[in-house]
């Protein structure tokens, strides 16, 4: 039994043997392994520090890094700078690392956390002498306390000889974040500097040209549309500003509450505007209505989760706002991509301006939400979205107001201007013939009316429809406008029938010269349409330096004259005669005999409804009197018109 008893002893003493040498391994495999150093040498004047990192856990008030340097706080583990850091309200992390430089190397150094937002970073370089040097830095640290103002926190140190240097940063941030670390020399570290300050400065300034150029926009036109878009362009400055950190640098350093909160609130009033900003251009409200209601109260609801941080945790909040963070850009590529496969005009635009910018948010949305990597380079892919996006915009505004302008003064025209053909309608028309004719009369300006006809017209609708007739007339309209000016009213008279005022006009013949290239344009056939199609044009017209006519019935005798041309007439322009007066005979002076028969003979005055008043003129050589033909003095074209006149 003994010598069993003596086997059953040493086997239980040899697995307490292992068990403890398992649990106690790592722990002196951690404590036998030093931490390995970061070499500053001169071929990596700067770099991402990767490996050779400790971390601490500590939760409640801080006690300082001395009792953390001795170890008072717990002993460090190796971290991993690619994991997230478990923070939050009432938890903070410590990193250490050792820093040791070659002689040939500068001393001067410069370690840099490339995070905007973060909270508080606390530094500490501890020399081999046991000398502590403490700096500050993070958005909740005035800028005044910073030792070296930044878009982010540098940390500047000195390594006086080639001894190893021990580094602790204390992180605090109100959600778990991945802290990237770089080292850098001074030197390299300002050409960093001024790199990022010019790629930076030359986005924003971009942005403050924009926004000095919808300001421009909206005191030309003063259109409500032009002046929120400047407020948006402000808005979107700011966010760029404050996703860079220039905003914390310049407009507000010396205020780290409302730092710290911006870096939440700006955010989120970015993607509420952008979405409302959405809504108005797409005019949701008319097609869809359903998605419309939806883009309002998402774009409503960043004014709550702005004010979320009042009522729950700071972590909970910080959830809410990744969700829509991720909501947003989904909602805005469902819309522009919707409105693109429509084949509208904006579609596209919108779809180019929001797709960019949408990516941008939904990649850091997903960082938020743990659910990508901290990139901490995402945030410039992120400005020059959103800067380039800002003159897609507003081009896409433009063409929206363009729209609107367009169906607007439609709309307003409706009762002066004729639906088909865009020409005056008949009372705005009789307003500009009676303004002429009275400018002709008392300041003798020089005008001619007319009447043109498209004396086919009814020809075509028999022989091949309605639509194709008002096609013809539309033609012809178009015909019309290149001979008028745009000062020489036009209006729709009939269903072919418009009335002209050609001012400027003191002759037949300049007349003619307007009017024979409107004839002879209408006798090419009209393209598109077959059988091939001709129009031909009937003008009757009066030169207001021959004949002063009455403005109530002028249209009337015009139109007396024009259905006098027959409809193959070789002279397809007519003009009103002025009235010939004979010479009074010649009587002997008989005293005072005559007064009473002149008086007598004198005709009544004529009212104003009696046909035109002619202008007297001297009496001409009549064909009887000349024995020539009536043909001669008959009004003739001037210009072969061509076959079919």
């Amino acid at each position: 039994m003994s010598r069993w008893a003596h086997m059953v002893h040493g086997l239980r003493r040899l697995v307490c043997a292992v068990a403890l040498g398992l649990c106690i391994g790592p722990v002196l495999a951690h404590a036998a392994s030093p931490l390995k150093v970061q070499e500053l040498g001169p071929d990596t004047p700067a770099f991402t520090v990767t490996e050779g990192v400790e971390s601490l856990a500590e939760t409640g008030p801080g006690a300082g890094v001395i009792p953390v340097i001795k170890g008072a706080r717990g002993a460090f583990s190796a971290h991993d700078l690619n994991q997230r850091l478990a923070l939050g309200r009432d938890r903070a992390v410590w990193l250490h690392l050792r820093v040791q430089r070659s002689a040939e190397t500068s001393p001067d150094w410069v370690l840099n956390v490339p995070i905007p937002y973060i909270d508080a970073v606390d530094f500490y370089a501890v020399d081999s002498h046991g000398n502590v040097s403490a700096q500050k830095a993070g958005d909740t640290v005035a800028l005044s306390r910073w030792s070296l103002p930044s878009v982010y926190p540098d940390f500047r140190f000195v390594l006086r000889d080639t001894r190893p240097v021990d580094i602790y940063l204390k992180i605090g941030n109100y959600r778990g974040i991945e802290v990237p670390l770089r080292l850098a020399t001074v030197t390299e570290r300002e050409q960093q500097r001024t790199l990022e300050l010019v790629f930076c400065g030359t986005l924003l300034g971009s942005l403050v040209m924009l926004l000095l150029w919808c300001a421009l926009r909206y005191w030309e036109s003063h259109d409500a549309a032009q002046g929120w878009y400047m407020v948006y362009t402000l808005l979107m400055m700011l966010v760029s500003a404050q996703a860079m950190g220039l905003a914390n640098l310049w407009f507000w350093p010396y205020t780290p509450g409302w730092a710290d909160y911006a870096s939440v609130v700006l955010p989120l009033l970015g993607v509420g505007t952008s979405t409302l900003f959405l809504r108005h251009i797409s005019a949701t409200e008319v097609r869809y209505p359903l998605l419309d209601r939806v883009l309002l109260w998402f774009g409503i609801g960043c004014g709550a989760l702005v004010m979320m941080e009042w009522v729950v945790s700071r972590e909970v909040a910080a959830t809410l706002h990744g969700i829509y963070f991720l909501a947003g850009p989904l909602l805005a590529l469902f819309t522009t991509v919707h409105l693109w496969r429509e084949g509208g005009p904006l579609g596209a635009w919108l779809f180019a301006a929001y797709a960019p910018q949408g990516l941008a948010v939904l990649f850091m949305a997903g960082q938020m939400l743990q659910l990508f990597p901290v990139a901490w380079q995402s945030r410039y892919y992120m400005i020059f979205a959103v800067t380039l996006s800002i003159p897609l915009l507003l081009h896409a505004l433009t063409l929206r107001s363009q729209q609107r302008l367009s169906v607007s003064g439609r709309a307003r025209a409706s009762d002066t201007q004729d639906a088909l053909t865009g020409l005056l309608v008949r009372d705005r028309f009789l307003a500009h013939l009676h303004h002429a004719i009275a400018r002709a009369a008392h300041e003798r300006s020089p005008s001619a009316v007319a009447i043109i006809e498209v004396a086919n017209y009814q020809h075509i609708q028999q022989q091949l429809g309605l639509t194709v007739a008002e096609q013809c007339l539309l033609r012809a309209v178009v015909k019309l406008h290149r001979v008028l000016r745009d000062v020489d009213p036009a209006g729709r008279l009939d269903i072919a029938r418009f009335g002209v005022v050609l001012d400027g006009v003191a002759s037949r013949e300049a007349f003619n010269e307007r009017m024979v290239g409107l004839i002879a344009s209408g006798l090419i056939p009209l393209p598109g349409l077959h059988p091939e199609i001709t129009l031909h044009f009937h003008i009757a017209a009066v030169v207001l330096d021959e004949v002063h006519p009455n403005p109530d019935t002028v249209l009337d005798e015009l139109g007396e004259l024009l259905e006098g041309i027959a409809p193959r007439s070789r002279r397809p322009i007519r003009f009103m005669e002025p009235t010939h007066t004979m010479p009074a005979p010649l009587e002997p002076d008989s005293g005072f005999s005559s007064e009473p028969e002149a008086a007598e003979e004198t005709p009544p005055a004529q009212p104003s409804h009696v046909p035109s008043q002619r202008i007297p003129q001297p009496m001409p050589m009549t064909a009887r009197q000349t024995g020539a033909p009536l043909t001669q003095f008959q009004d003739t074209v001037p210009g072969a018109l061509g076959p079919g006149q």
